[in-house]
């Protein structure tokens, strides 16, 4: 299965998303999963911000080698499930493109009334922290997820 992760910049959230998926099927051995991540608005080729490197580090992933992607059309046909961190990144796409494997990365795992992932950018560190976890949390419980269906 590949799965598309999507934020805005493709610097804080997708990346961190992508990189905690790939350890994740890592620690877990598993197979058949592919990973990749982009941005509606990326500037091609900019890194991943200092702060994303640095709360990833805290727990072993390296994020310095990530340089963004802007989301392509190719990029909805090639991949299986394309999850995006807001619901606003997820209109935006279904406006631009007619798919329909596009999701929410939180409400696909469980409905909720907020189920954004909020951008920590401009936020300070603490906010990168509090975002990494929510999203390893809801990595973990979209593996969950995916098992069982």
């Amino acid at each position: 299965m590949k799965i598309l992760f999507v934020c805005t910049g493709n610097t804080c959230r997708s990346p961190m998303a992508e990189y905690f998926a790939k350890k994740y099927i890592e620690d877990n051995n598993l197979k058949d999963y592919e990973f990749d991540s982009a941005g509606i608005n990326a500037r091609v080729g900019q890194g991943a911000s200092s702060e994303a490197i640095e709360v990833m580090e805290e727990i072993g992933i390296d994020l310095s080698g990530h340089k963004a992607k802007m989301l392509r059309e190719e990029d909805l046909k090639e991949n299986d499930k394309i999850f995006t961190m807001t619901n606003n990144h997820r209109k935006v796409i279904q406006d631009m493109y007619d798919h329909d494997n596009i999701y929410n990365l939180k409400y696909s795992i469980q409905a909720c009334e907020n189920c954004d992932i909020l951008d920590p950018y401009g936020f300070g560190i603490e906010k990168y922290r509090e975002t990494r976890d929510e999203i390893k949390h809801t990595i973990k419980e979209l593996f969950t997820k995916l098992k069982r269906d």
